[in-house]
């Protein structure tokens, strides 16, 4: 039971008026903290109803900080780093022991190619830990600060400072059509490829990526007539049309294995793109994030063998 007089205060109050404070902005605060600007400004209100004290009023020089905010920010400051370094996990980790869920976000073709080596190895090393795959989240920055441990995907440039990102592969663009597609040629011209009818892969629900600025740099769009979001569908889908996908060549080349399909190198030097493992502050520190994390970027060395040059 609270005490008479004793305010209860959520700590992430007292973190999120530090981070403004340092960041000298709402907006900056947010991007450090990896959340909107308007879940800064809610927390904001809810110190200010507890504290009674407006935290920051505006002057013509901007906003500045209350007596009362900055004295909160002095004595705050010390505790919540000496919190931080008591919570901070200490001696080794031993996956046996671990029995919490690791949460990665992926795209299906990376579930594909790494979730069966590192289900492999957990069962092994850490029999009581369980795996949860979900789809990339829209709010990328927001997902892996709440309760995504990691990304394997591709990083986007405009991502909190709060990500850190390990690259997996370097992959280099190339196309696929089906066995028996009117273009025969095992290259294919910047002309033909842009009078060709196409299929992208967008798993965050939007069109438009890299390819396409490439092209509208040269003053040049393609005819896209279909957008899955499914990386695996749509080789599939490939092989029944005269459709061209464009994707990552260790990809695609996997397509062929099963699939009636076939690579078409592209007369044209594409910008490559990374595949990283990407996770947040929030468990950058912890050991069985670290371990997943490191038996990642070994299982992503076997799988992704240096492709063959065009």
């Amino acid at each position: 039971m609270q005490s008479p007089g004793r305010a209860v205060v959520d700590l992430n109050l007292l973190v999120t008026l530090v981070e403004v404070l340092d960041a000298g902005s709402v907006k900056a605060a947010a991007r450090r903290l990896a959340v909107t600007p308007s879940a800064v400004s809610h927390a904001l209100s809810r110190l200010r109803r507890v504290v009674e004290d407006p935290l920051l009023v505006r002057t013509s020089d901007g906003m500045r900080a209350t007596d009362r905010a900055v004295a909160l920010v002095e004595a705050s400051r010390p505790a919540l780093e000496q919190l931080q370094r008591a919570l901070r996990p200490t001696g080794e980790f031993d996956p046996a022991r671990f029995d919490g869920i690791i949460t990665l976000a992926s795209a299906n073709f990376g579930t594909a190619l790494l979730g069966p080596g590192l289900l492999g190895r957990l069962v092994v090393a850490a029999p009581r830990a369980r795996l949860r795959f979900t789809p990339v989240p829209t709010a990328l920055d927001e997902a892996l600060a709440r309760d995504v441990d990691a990304l394997i995907g591709v990083l986007p440039p405009d991502s909190s400072p709060a990500l850190h990102r390990r690259r997996l592969s370097t992959e280099r663009w190339v196309c696929l059509v089906r066995n028996g597609h009117p273009h025969r040629s095992p290259r294919m011209s910047l002309d033909d490829y842009v009078r060709m009818k196409h299929i992208q892969i967008a798993p965050r629900g939007r069109a438009g990526g890299p390819i396409d600025k490439f092209l509208a740099a040269a003053s040049l769009t393609r005819d896209v007539v279909c957008f899955v979001d499914d990386f695996l569908s749509a080789p599939a889908l490939v092989a029944d049309t005269d459709l061209v996908l464009t994707g990552g060549d260790r990809f695609l080349r996997a397509a062929c294995r099963t699939l009636p399909v076939r690579i078409v190198e592209l007369d044209v030097a594409l910008p490559t793109f990374e595949l990283s493992l990407v996770w947040h502050d929030r468990v950058h520190a912890l050991p069985a994030q670290r371990w997943v994390r490191e038996l990642l970027v070994a299982i992503s060395k076997e799988v992704y063998v240096p492709a063959a040059p065009p």
